[in-house]
């Protein structure tokens, strides 16, 4: 099996930043909207205070944290 690439952490943020903009970026129900769309668990959802940029990082690293353990377990079968 192919081993596919992983984002680092500092484009994860990256990303994050921009996604979350507070000028142009997406408001907190767009991005849960849309995380929910593409099967990532919005972890952070019942976090007041927290950024939206974030929500959003940590939504993007605990899916890849999930997939990165998913694919080792495969992996070793």
């Amino acid at each position: 099996m192919e081993k596919r690439k992983v984002l680092s952490i500092a484009v994860l943020e990256l990303l994050s930043n921009i996604l979350a903009d507070t000028t142009d970026g997406l408001t907190g129900t767009e991005i849960h909207r849309f995380l929910l769309q593409a099967g990532i668990s919005d972890i952070s959802e019942n976090e007041t205070f927290l950024a939206k940029r974030k929500r959003l990082f940590n939504a993007f690293a605990n899916y890849g944290a999930q997939n990165e353990a998913y694919m080792s377990r495969s992996a070793e079968k």
